[in-house]
């Protein structure tokens, strides 16, 4: 008895297409967290370089200046800056959140940064800090459109 076999038969091809599918899922699926991997990432950075600035901003000021006021926004987009000699320096970007406070004033387990505004002692007048000696600062930073993404960070500013 004679088989033909010169085709295929539709069990191999079903075959052939479940496991092609199977190898394509897998695949897709590095290729989706691959991506959601580098855009946390991305924003992690962007959010890190934005703490930099901010910081590096308040240093040069806080060792360059006899005094100088810092202000938070009401609505925590913008950190105002302005030193003895009345330049402002205006920090905000829609992205993100601003918070920050002299971490002296803190209680041990708070853990929720006030804006600056909220405090009543070192000088506070509203919503204005006046920054003379040592400057403990905790900054933090948040993502408006990812709230769970934010970058905080506690720093002493002095002059030498």
């Amino acid at each position: 008895m004679k088989i033909n076999e010169r085709g295929i038969t539709l069990l191999e091809v079903l075959a052939t297409l479940t496991i092609l599918g199977f190898l394509i899922s897998i695949i897709f699926s590095i290729f989706i967290n691959g991506i959601n991997y580098s855009s946390k990432a991305k924003d992690t950075v962007l959010i890190q370089q934005e703490t930099n600035y901010l910081l590096t901003l308040l240093k040069e000021q806080h060792e360059n200046q006899s005094l100088y006021s810092i202000t938070v926004s009401d609505n925590h987009k913008q950190v105002i800056i302005v030193n003895d000699e009345g330049e402002t320096f205006n920090i905000g970007n829609e992205d993100y959140e601003y918070y920050m406070k002299d971490s002296r004033f803190t209680e041990q387990n708070k853990l929720e940064i006030n804006p600056m505004k909220k405090k009543e002692s070192n000088g506070v007048v509203n919503g204005v800090v006046k920054i003379m000696g040592d400057f403990h600062v905790e900054l933090l930073i948040k993502s408006s459109e990812n709230p769970s993404l934010e970058y905080r960070t506690k720093t002493i500013l002095s002059r030498l």
